[in-house]
């Protein structure tokens, strides 16, 4: 099953979707992302506890917020970006 990742333009949040479990990330969230390229895999961390918004999951069943699957890990980590800098 895909997931969609993306970042949600009204309001500011880190969108998580895996089938009928949608999970929104605040702007601000403490949280800090890993990209494993020997397992293709990303994931998403709280800085202050063991909560992971986005466990280790493979580039491949990666998608944007119009379903469409990310051309490669680096996409993935390049479209998160302006969350994590803001």
């Amino acid at each position: 099953m895909a997931t969609k990742i993306y970042l949600d333009g009204t309001t500011g949040e880190l969108v998580i979707e895996r089938g009928t479990s949608k999970t929104g990330v605040p702007a601000f969230t403490e949280v800090y992302r890993e990209m494993d390229t020997d397992k293709d895999t990303i994931t998403i961390k709280s800085v202050h506890s063991r909560y992971e918004p986005l466990e280790s999951i493979p580039a491949s069943q990666a998608v944007d917020e119009a379903g469409s699957s990310y051309a490669n890990l680096q996409a993935i980590w390049d479209a998160l970006t302006p969350y994590f800098s803001s």
